[in-house]
């Protein structure tokens, strides 16, 4: 695991593991309709449980880890040079 990896499990630990699109909105700082595109376009990834979606927290952890907070600054877009 990697540094940002384990602050980023500390940062979120009073997450349900299984988040919903509302907690991964919260978690994320964007709206509801950017955190249901990050799971459309297969950013994030998440099953559908009836009507809604369920997302791991661990792969919310790990999509941050991996560097994307630049996409979730630029709504949706990846600016990274």
């Amino acid at each position: 695991m990697t540094q940002n990896h384990n602050a980023y499990s500390r940062m979120f630990r009073a997450y349900p593991d299984a988040l919903s699109l509302k907690d991964l909105s919260k978690m994320f700082g964007v709206s509801t309709k950017q955190a249901s595109k990050l799971i459309h376009d297969g950013k994030i990834a998440a099953v559908k449980v009836g009507r809604e979606y369920r997302i791991a927290k661990i792969n919310a952890i790990k999509f941050l880890s991996q560097g994307n907070e630049n996409i979730l600054r630029h709504g949706g877009q990846n600016f990274r040079k």
